[in-house]
């Protein structure tokens, strides 16, 4: 592509100089993350030998590169297990090693001292203010202080908690004034710190870890009642169940015309795609009338969707994801909400060919909406041009909320004792492959939600645990490690005599 360009550029040179004698005028080449293609050596001779192959490239093309840091990343225990021996995985942005006559030429570009940061989004915030009706902009300018201290105590706090500095920018305050805007213009509440609650929400809370949560609501609480107001809005429905707060998330997301674009980390068994295929249950053409009206939010004009889906793997091509995307591009029906999603999308960020950065360019102006499901962070470059929701994994109370579900909506054998037994079981065989490493790796999520899931369902109408441990064997007890087995005999032995006492 970069031969192609610069082809281009010296075929125009050459047109100039035969028109007129006279020198034309100067064109630039900008490379943006030129450090992130393997091809360095090839950059190396453009930029610094001013040469493409060996062939001098006119006087009257000007180079400008730019190229992301190099900064390590901070690896946790499972993130190492996962992906430890990719060394691009190392570094907060997937760099490849610059050659020591471009260091040469570096300039340390830098980031935005604090009181310049606030000074861009005192700006920002004035300039969103032609877009509000008329009538609201008198509010507005009298809540103008609040929300500039507000935004900005949310880039400090988050910008200290998420694996690099850069995860966070300008970008991120750009996204919430736009969901911000277009709640205060839908009149979705008559009041305006509500409305910069959700945005907030969207943009930084959903963001952080479950403990993380806690310390960004102290932080933001001290005029205003984050959470309540925040819960206020996650409570609008329970459909199917319970929409968490990341369905909520996708749903004021795709229905205003700007941030379209988002991503679910969550460790596996976390619900990232049932979450997904709720939304796309409830939102499809023939179900979208009744989940507007479950919502009881008339005023918002909500469509259905149209989702295109992809599957990545660590063998996924960029071109491959950009056939999804004009695809969905390519629907003809205006009246629905167009989406790609990527499953998994995590896996293609460790590609050898690097699918991913296709999107840089598709999500700058995207005229779809796109979602990402992931079981780990992607890296700061990809993570910083979109919405984010790290799903806690609450695996004890995620245990609670199954059984009692089950128990009461199904008609089953089944006691609360016996739901009782089946969740300690659970808890016990999974903290002992936790901690005691039982398997040839640590597997923190070798049993998720899924087993559990089918543990209930298999008891539901098969004799109860008090009287066989066929389902106990057959969904829990297939790891034929004979540690393993030893825990498993174990734990039940255990909890046997605990009924039988009892």
């Amino acid at each position: 592509k970069c031969k192609e360009r610069l082809k281009s550029m010296e075929n125009m040179v050459e047109s100039k100089e035969n028109e007129s004698q006279r020198n034309p005028k100067e064109i630039w080449l900008f490379l943006d993350e030129f450090n992130t293609s393997p091809d360095i050596g090839w950059f190396n001779e453009l930029i610094c030998n001013r040469s493409l192959d060996g062939v001098k490239i006119p006087d009257e093309i000007k180079i400008l590169a730019a190229c992301n840091p190099y900064r390590e990343r901070k690896l946790n225990k499972q993130e190492n297990e996962w992906f430890g021996r990719d060394h691009l995985a190392q570094y907060a942005y997937r760099v490849f090693p610059l050659c020591e006559t471009v260091k040469a030429h570096l300039w340390q570009f830098g980031s935005l001292p604090d009181l310049d940061e606030r000074q861009y989004i005192l700006e920002m915030i004035k300039n969103r203010k032609k877009e509000l009706k008329r009538h609201l902009q008198t509010a507005f300018d009298n809540e103008v202080p609040f929300i500039v201290d507000k935004i900005c105590k949310s880039q400090a706090f988050v910008r200290t908690k998420l694996q690099d500095v850069a995860t966070v920018s300008l970008r991120d305050v750009d996204r919430c004034l736009k969901i911000f805007i277009w709640l205060v213009n839908k009149n979705f509440t008559d009041d305006i710190r509500q409305c910069l609650v959700i945005s907030m929400g969207v943009c930084y809370y959903y963001r952080l870890k479950a403990n993380e949560r806690e310390e960004y609501q102290k932080v933001i609480t001290k005029d205003i009642n984050f959470l309540e107001n925040l819960k206020r809005e996650r409570d609008i429905d329970r459909t199917n169940g319970g929409i968490k707060g990341d369905i909520i998330c996708i749903i004021y997301l795709h229905y205003h015309d700007d941030s379209k674009f988002f991503v679910l980390v969550g460790d596996p068994g976390t619900s990232k795609t049932l979450s997904f295929q709720i939304l796309k249950k409830n939102m499809c053409q023939s179900e979208i009338a009744n989940f507007r009206k479950r919502l009881k939010k008339e005023s918002i004009d909500l469509k259905a969707l149209h989702v295109v889906s992809f599957q990545c793997t660590q063998n996924s091509k960029a071109f491959r994801i950009q056939e999804r995307w004009d695809q969905a591009m390519s629907h003809s029906d205006d009246k629905l909400i167009k989406l790609l999603l990527l499953d998994e999308i995590g896996l293609a960020e460790h590609s050898k060919h690097s699918p991913l950065k296709v999107l840089h360019y598709l999500l700058e102006n995207p005229k779809i909406s796109f979602v990402g499901l992931s079981n780990w962070p992607l890296d700061a470059a990809k993570m910083n041009r979109v919405i984010v929701h790290q799903i806690p994994n609450d695996l004890d109370n995620d245990l609670k909320a199954i059984g009692e579900a089950i128990y009461k909506t199904e008609h089953t054998n089944l006691q609360q004792t016996h739901v009782d037994m089946l969740m300690e079981v659970f808890k016990e065989l999974h903290k002992q492959i936790s901690e005691q490493y039982i398997l040839s790796k640590s597997k923190d999520n070798w049993l998720g939600r899924r087993d559990f899931y089918a543990l209930i369902r298999h008891y539901m109408h098969n004799p109860v645990p008090s009287e066989s441990f066929q389902g106990i064997m057959r969904n829990l007890g297939g790891c034929r490690d004979p540690q393993f087995q030893r825990y498993v005999a174990e734990i039940l032995e255990s909890v046997s005599r605990k009924s039988a006492t009892e």
